[in-house]
This record gives C-alpha cells, sequence and structure tokens, in this order.
C-alpha cells in the first residue's frame, strides 16, 4: 500500500510556478496571447510578462508577485507609448496603466482576474485571464 501525503508548511506552497506560461486575456480588445515567466526560489516568487507593443516585445518586470498555496497575485506597469506624425515618442511616464493579476494554479493552468486601472479614465476593468504552461 502506498500512501502519498502533501502538505503546506509555514505558509508555504506546494505548487511550483517555476517555467514560462503563455498567458490571454480572452475577452480583451487585444487577445494576441503574452509570456510569463515565473520562478519559485527560497519561497520567493519573481518574473516578467513579455507582451507584444506594436514594433517590438516589451519585458514588464512582475511586481509584488506573491504565491500562497494555489493562489497566486502580481502587477505590472504599462507605460503609454506615443505617437506623432507616424514617429514614435520617448514613453510618457506619466501615462500608466495597472494591471493587478490574481489567480488560481491548478496543475498546468492558471485561471483568473485581472484588474485594469487606466490613465485614460478613473473606471478601473475587470477582465479574466488564463495561462497554460509551455512545455519544453
Amino acid at each position: 500500500m502506498f500512501l502519498a501525503i502533501t502538505c503546506q508548511i509555514r505558509g508555504q506552497s506546494t505548487v511550483n510556478p517555476t517555467g514560462t506560461w503563455e498567458l490571454k486575456t480572452p475577452n480583451a480588445t487585444n487577445a494576441s496571447p503574452s509570456l510569463l515567466k515565473l520562478k519559485l526560489e527560497g519561497g520567493k516568487l519573481t518574473g516578467t510578462l513579455s507582451r507584444n507593443a506594436g514594433a517590438k516585445i516589451e519585458q514588464l518586470p512582475l511586481e509584488n508577485a506573491q504565491l500562497k498555496g494555489n493562489a497566486i497575485s502580481f502587477t505590472v506597469h504599462v507605460f503609454a507609448l506615443h505617437y506623432e506624425n507616424n514617429v514614435l515618442q520617448p514613453v510618457d511616464t506619466n501615462k500608466v496603466t495597472h494591471s493587478i493579476f490574481q489567480g488560481q494554479i491548478s496543475g498546468d493552468t492558471i485561471k483568473g482576474k485581472v484588474e485594469k486601472k487606466s490613465w485614460r479614465d478613473e473606471a478601473s476593468r475587470v477582465l479574466n485571464w488564463e495561462a497554460k504552461r509551455v512545455k519544453k
């Protein structure tokens, strides 16, 4: 007889999100996938979110990244791109969108909600998001 026991010690997670995840927000206006790279080391969660930003791929560092049990949360900040006469201007650090991600990890899938707060308007919007682990 074989008995498997899993436990959570002092708030540490038994889930390991380390790896690359393809992230989609299906109900967003721009539904192209982004890459979420996560690393859990010594109980600390770090990573980046890569997204298509026009002519380049933008690497956004994760802020306030946390993993508690199977619950994951992190924030990214996107600075506005601005064109004048079809020429890309320097990034405007006064115009920023804050995206606060929260989700639940189950195997090779993360599902949750993202709250986007934009400089364009006072109201925030909440979208569903889902990520699938990319197999090597």
